[in-house]
């Protein structure tokens, strides 16, 4: 019996038993579980699968398998024909969906039985299903022919196998898949035959991590979800375990990523990599076990060829790149899960054995991870977390100066210390051959006082000559404890920033450089406080670092208020800066703190009377914009998670979308100062005035103004009065014509994604919900966002073309009536955005929208054939809703008659100048 006559015979059987009126004494409820026995009898689901291959031809083979499941999958490989059509594709997908939802369509029903004793197991099903597809995958053919099984083609059972995969796969069954890969027996485990299949199988998964197509989620580089990376942990998790696949299944990965180009190989191969170089190791914190077999065996194998000038292949530099940036990440080593930091000391020391023996010869560190490599043991040496991070940075140390440090004097020091030594030798005693590396440099350091060679390793002399990032080449003094002695003469020594002799920096007892940048020119924001540490401190008085257990709560108020108003005024003054060197600087520095800056802020409890309670409100909806504009990539990234979680308010989160959309309106619309007006000399004079305003007293409180006072008001020392004199200064610069650039068309994608790269089934809940607020305050901020790149020609048109099946489901079957008008309402926008007309409605500064009456703009308008179908889709729903008289017919009606007064006026407007042109030929 067939698996299609046994489903549904099946579920006929169990939804007459769940209409049948149950009494008492009779044994209607045995019959549910008796249906589900014999399914479980029939499927053969108890039984082990049994797959045998013989060969045909060089293109068919003849496939035999034991189960009603294996059969039904040689049916559906042998109904496909050579066409290639997209409608048989179709069929055969939504056939192998049937097969994988089977156990859940069974449940359905069976929950319709409220009398039900017997369940289904659907983890048997999925795994008999996954031991089918991994057996056709990998079994062998065979030479022998008992005329038993069904000839298919062989390209079209793969094709079959990779959809089943694929739908099991982001049905989140990676961990049955992998766990039955792992009970394969192992001789099929062998040759060409498997890494050629294995191949089609690392394509399912990798085709079934692929983000959706809807809202341009293809954007992001990695270009698929958090699946791919869970897939290939597993896969070497699995490895691991099974030590006797390890080296073929690294093989047929290894041969992937070094397969010639072709297709879509690149891509394939490329995310391969990442996945394992640098997700694995960097992120993912993977084992001591798995960390040695990635750096050791399989990095080596896809390594590629070395470049030139670094010594290194591209492969190499961006898998160490990513590690060493994550190991000098101060919010990783501070506020990471510690077991992730602890995780992360074997890879970083994997790479420094790996580095060492890929040249051992030089026993040189590239210069380009020197810097992170010794900020990151600062960090963790300075942490008070606990001995483990301090450990690790011992250990660390330990293990650099004694494969790349060849001085005795840098070495000796370090080595001496029984702590750095013991934790060397704690983490080397796993590593056969290399456990006594650090007592073994030591004990020849005291014996003599020269380079020493220890363990086959090549020792150097060499001298401080650059201050940080240092130099490989330097004596390694950086971790030793000097004596006081040197104390003492570092204390009388030259500060860092005054000149030094060159002897000076030879000597070992020069003073230590100091390590980092601690703030740029000009970014004072007055008497002599930097934006840097400003926001710095902003951050550790919101987040609480360093604050009592046993604060108050009115110095923890005292605490938020001041942090509100000192990141108000930082980001006040770089929003007048923004796209300068200034402002991209800081954006770089303050990065990391913007993941946990975001959800501190929207979560702030603010205790105050109402009228200032509401002021800092509107300072902290400021300062997120603010942190939006600054840095987009990162913000937006951290607000793509929040804006659907529910630990948040319905206020919070419409605050969230609305900073969202009106940090877009600020991007668009960016002021550049004309570069002739910085150059003539009274622009010259009227900057040098504004650097050198003086604070006075008493001072105007501003922040009690509207913004549209706030300009006109300098709290200075003026030229002529003692009060306004700059705002002659004021009223002077407003004359001079303004000029804007519009930086939002790089980022218009990241802004949109935003709201609608995980619009899945759960998350598009939110726009099927009674409640308005959330959906109308999406569909406001996406109208800003289109609204904003309307001149962006380039991104215009392509971004709405793309987002309009969004905008026209949400105008059509949202259940809300005044979503469905919002809608209608966004849709014209876009529409507009499409075609290169300015938008219908302008924003004020105070945020209320106000008619535009300028809106045509005929340079730029440009209807193609996708707006022009778009229309007409637009028009035929609004016929439809008129003509059924729904609700929202009238403000459908509007909106499409404004699209087609757009077109009925071009057409007007050529047909006069064509009158024209005729008339004064005529003449």
């Amino acid at each position: 019996m067939d698996f299609v006559t046994i489903e549904r015979q099946a579920l006929h059987a169990l939804r007459d038993s769940s209409k049948v009126i149950k009494i008492p004494s009779d044994r209607e409820n045995d019959r549910t579980a008796d249906t589900l026995a014999q399914l479980v009898e029939k499927l053969k689901m108890n039984e082990p699968v049994c797959v045998s291959v013989q060969v045909h031809d060089s293109r068919f083979q003849k496939y035999a398998c034991t189960t009603p499941v294996g059969k039904h999958i040689l049916e559906l490989a042998a109904r496909i024909d050579c066409s290639g059509s997209v409608v048989q594709d179709q069929i055969t997908e939504n056939q192998c969906q049937l097969l994988v939802s089977f156990p859940e369509r069974l449940a359905n029903v069976v929950s319709q039985n409220r009398n039900a004793t017997f369940l289904f197991d659907a983890t048997l099903y999925w795994e008999r299903l996954c031991d089918t597809v991994l057996l056709f995958h990998f079994t062998k053919a065979q030479q022998a022919d008992n005329g038993e099984g069904v000839k298919v083609d062989t390209k079209h059972l793969l094709k079959v196998l990779k959809m089943l995969a694929v739908l099991l796969l982001r049905r989140g069954k990676s961990d049955i898949m992998i766990r039955r890969l792992g009970m394969i027996p192992k001789y099929l485990f062998d040759g060409e035959h498997f890494c050629d299949r294995f191949a089609n199988l690392i394509e399912a998964a990798f085709e079934a991590s692929k983000q959706l197509h809807f809202s341009l989620k293809s954007q992001r580089r990695a270009e698929v979800s958090s699946l791919w990376h869970r897939w290939n942990s597993l896969l070497f998790q699995l490895i691991e375990k099974r030590a006797e696949i390890k080296d073929v299944v690294l093989s047929a990965l290894s041969a992937l990523i070094n397969a010639p180009a072709g297709g879509n190989s690149i891509q394939l191969a490329n995310n391969v990599f990442d996945t394992v170089c640098v997700h694995q190791l960097s992120i993912a914190g993977p084992t001591r076990a798995i960390a040695r077999t990635i750096v050791k065996d399989f990095l080596p194998a896809v390594a590629g060829a070395a470049d030139a000038n670094h010594g290194l292949t591209h492969r190499e530099q961006e898998c160490f790149s990513a590690l060493f940036k994550k190991w000098e990440n101060k919010e990783f080593v501070t506020s990471a899960d510690l077991s992730l930091n602890m995780r992360l000391l074997h890879p970083v020391m994997y790479v420094l054995l790996y580095l060492h023996k890929k040249a051992p010869a030089e026993s040189r560190f590239p210069d380009a991870f020197v810097g992170a490599l010794l900020n990151g043991v600062t960090i963790r040496l300075d942490s008070t977390r606990g001995p483990e991070l301090r450990n690790c940075a011992m250990t660390v140390a330990a293990a650099y100066a004694t494969l790349f440090v060849t001085s005795a004097d840098g070495v000796a020091p370090l080595l001496q210390d029984a702590n750095f030594s013991a934790a060397l030798n704690e983490w080397m005693k796993e590593e056969p051959g290399t456990s006594q590396y650090a007592e073994a440099v030591s004990a020849a350091t005291q014996m003599k006082n020269k380079p020493v060679v220890a363990v086959g390793l090549e020792m150097r002399v060499s001298s401080l000559v650059e201050v940080f990032p240092l130099d490989p080449d330097e004596e390694y003094h950086f971790f030793a404890r000097p004596s006081h002695s040197k104390e003492e003469k570092s204390i009388a020594a030259q500060t860092i920033d005054a000149p030094v002799a060159i002897v000076q920096l030879d000597s070992t007892e020069a003073p230590l450089p100091s390590f980092g940048q601690q703030k740029y020119a000009k970014d004072e924001l007055g008497e002599h406080v930097s934006i840097l540490s400003s926001i710095r401190e902003c951050y550790n008085a919101l987040v609480g670092v360093g604050r009592s257990p046993n604060a108050q709560l009115h110095e923890v108020q005292e605490a938020t208020e001041s942090g509100l108003r000192g990141l108000s005024d930082a980001f006040g003054k770089l929003r007048q800066r923004i796209g300068s060197d200034l402002f991209n600087a800081v954006s770089r520095e303050t990065g990391p703190l913007v993941a946990v800056l975001l959800p501190t802020l929207i979560s702030l409890s603010i205790h105050a009377p109402e009228d200032q309670k509401q002021y800092l409100v509107q300072l902290r909806y400021t300062i997120i914009v603010d942190l939006i504009v600054l840095n987009p990539p990162l913000a937006l990234n951290q607000l793509g998670g929040m804006v659907y979680r529910s630990n948040y308010g319905i206020y919070q989160r419409t605050e969230l979308i609305k900073a969202i959309g009106e940090a877009a309106f600020v991007l668009s619309q960016v002021e550049v100062a004309p570069a002739s007006a910085a150059s003539t000399g009274t622009g010259h004079e009227q900057a040098m005035v504004t650097e050198k305003l003086q604070r006075i007293y008493p001072p105007i409180p501003t922040h009690e103004l509207s913004s549209g006072r706030k300009p006109s008001i300098v709290v200075s020392e003026g030229k002529s009065t003692r009060r306004w004199g700059n705002a002659v200064v004021e009223r002077h610069n407003r004359t001079r014509p303004r000029h804007y650039s519009n930086l939002l068309g790089d980022v218009a994608a990241a802004f949109v994604a935003v709201f609608l790269h995980k619009l899945d089934a759960d998350h598009f809940a939110f726009f099927q919900e009674v409640d308005p607020y959330t959906p109308c305050a999406i569909l406001d901020s996406l109208t800003s966002v289109f609204q904003g790149i309307t001149n962006v020609r380039h991104v215009a048109a392509e971004l709405s073309e793309k987002n309009f099946d969004f905008f026209f489901a949400v105008c059509t079957r949202h259940p809300n009536l005044s979503v469905r008008k919002a809608a209608w309402a966004s849709m014209v926008e876009v529409m507009r955005t499409w075609c290169g007309v300015a938008p219908l409605w302008i924003r004020r500064k105070d945020g209320e929208r106000i008619f535009n009456r300028d809106a045509v703009a005929y340079r730029s308008l440009v209807f193609t054939k996708t707006w022009l179908s778009a229309l007409e889709i637009l028009q035929h729903t609004c016929a439809d809703m008129v003509q059924k008289s729904d609700p929202c017919g009238h403000t459908a009606l509007i909106a499409v008659s404004s699209l087609r007064d757009l077109v009925c006026d071009r057409d007007d407007f050529y047909s006069m100048l064509a009158r024209v042109e005729e008339r004064a030929l005529e003449e």
